[in-house]
C-alpha cells in the first residue's frame, strides 16, 4: 500500500506538503502541486478510507456480534441492518 511518505520521498517534497495538495484547501506553488499529483497518479496512491473517516470522527462502522450467523434469524437480522444502513 502506498503512503503519504512515499508520495512526498517521490515528489521530493514533505509529508506535509502532500497532505496540503491531497486535502486542496492550501494554496501552494503550482509546480509543487504538479509534482505531488504525478506522483500520486504514478504510485497509484489512494488515500485509506478508514484512516480519513476515523479521522473525520464518522467511522460509520457498524459491529454486530451474534454467536451462530448459520441459524436463519441472525443470518435474516444481519442482512436487514445491512439494507437499512446502505439506504
Amino acid at each position: 500500500m502506498v503512503s503519504i511518505v512515499d508520495v512526498a520521498r517521490e515528489a521530493g517534497v514533505s509529508q506535509a506538503t502532500v497532505s496540503r495538495v491531497l486535502g486542496g484547501k492550501v494554496r501552494v506553488n503550482v509546480e509543487t502541486r504538479d509534482r505531488v499529483l504525478n506522483a500520486v497518479a504514478s504510485l497509484g496512491y489512494r488515500p485509506n478510507a478508514i484512516g480519513k473517516a476515523l479521522r473525520a470522527g464518522q467511522s460509520k462502522i457498524v459491529a454486530l456480534l451474534i454467536s451462530d450467523i448459520a441459524q436463519g434469524w441472525y443470518a435474516a437480522l444481519a442482512k436487514e441492518l445491512q439494507l437499512a444502513f446502505e439506504a
